[in-house]
């Protein structure tokens, strides 16, 4: 996928587009020969941290929103226990089974795009949860937003998770698949990162920014974005840039929020008990 430009009129642009949906789709029944009807999208937003940014594994308190951009991962259950993906980004198939033992990576440098769907499964084999059918998949992110500060890495760690779980008729809460995550990240590639990426991208709501404490896994409360409209009319921009300057000196930033991310897309959400949401599949 390539970044989109902008809706209408400099407004938000609608993700996921219906010919990217179309594209992924299409490359499913490609790679697993079966009909396009039976291809699920797992749609998992990227997100940006305004204030907070890196704390979140010291036990601060973070605020974050999902944007419109994003990971897909177009998926079929395989016929076994195998998984076989390919990725819009990276050449090549990841092959794998969901019954095989995923020892952790001992060295940075042995992570691959492959690792999180590997991670994904030993988070969930960890857990207690039986896997029986892996997936035939192809997942696909932005273009040019890998390592960009957005959290690409916990989108696809979740759009395994949640292909996996499906796949496998599990019904795994938001709070429990952010703990997932976390382990993907900490346990099985042995990186230290918080809650914050997996808990904005599942506990995000449309229009709003969320304010986490990291050192209880609280979530504090949800302010509209109206807020941040509010603050740009009174022409407090200056401040603001200051304020994102001092956690992270990073341009995209500056576009998120003057542009196109003013109204942040945590678009295809559902609800799955009061308070929480979940990424939902596109059909």
């Amino acid at each position: 996928m390539v970044a989109p430009g902008g809706g209408a009129g400099g407004g938000p642009s609608r993700w996921p587009a219906a010919e990217e949906l179309d594209t992924v789709r299409k490359k499913v029944v490609e790679i697993s020969g079966r009909d396009e009807q039976e291809v699920m999208v797992a749609a998992c937003p990227y997100r940006i941290c305004p204030l907070g940014a890196h704390i979140d594994h010291q036990g601060g308190v973070v605020t974050a929103m999902t944007i419109n951009y994003g990971v897909l991962l177009g998926f079929v259950p395989s016929n076994g226990s195998e998984v076989l993906l390919h990725s819009g980004q990276f050449e090549g198939a990841i092959r794998f089974r969901v019954d095989d033992l995923q020892k952790p990576i001992d060295k940075p440098e042995n992570i691959n795009w492959g690792s999180y769907a590997k991670g994904a499964v030993s988070a969930l084999q960890n857990s207690g949860y039986d896997l029986r059918k892996g997936i035939i998949g192809y997942i696909s992110g932005v273009k040019g937003l890998d390592s960009s500060g957005l959290s690409s890495s916990a989108a696809v760690g979740i759009a395994y998770l949640l292909a996996l779980e499906h796949v496998n008729d599990l019904v795994i809460s938001p709070v429990d698949n952010i703990q997932l995550d976390k382990y993907i990240e900490n346990k099985y590639l042995g990186l230290e990162n918080g809650i914050l990426d997996p808990s904005a991208i599942l506990l995000s709501r449309y229009g709003y920014l969320t304010f986490m404490d990291c050192k209880d896994s609280n979530i504090i409360c949800q302010r509209s974005v109206d807020i941040i409209h509010e603050f740009l009319s009174a022409k407090r921009l200056p401040v603001l840039f200051c304020m994102l300057q001092a956690v992270k000196i990073h341009q995209i930033y500056f576009a998120m929020l003057t542009q196109l991310y003013m109204r942040p897309r945590s678009v295809y959400w559902k609800k799955i008990f009061p308070g929480e949401l979940n990424t939902t599949f596109l059909k």
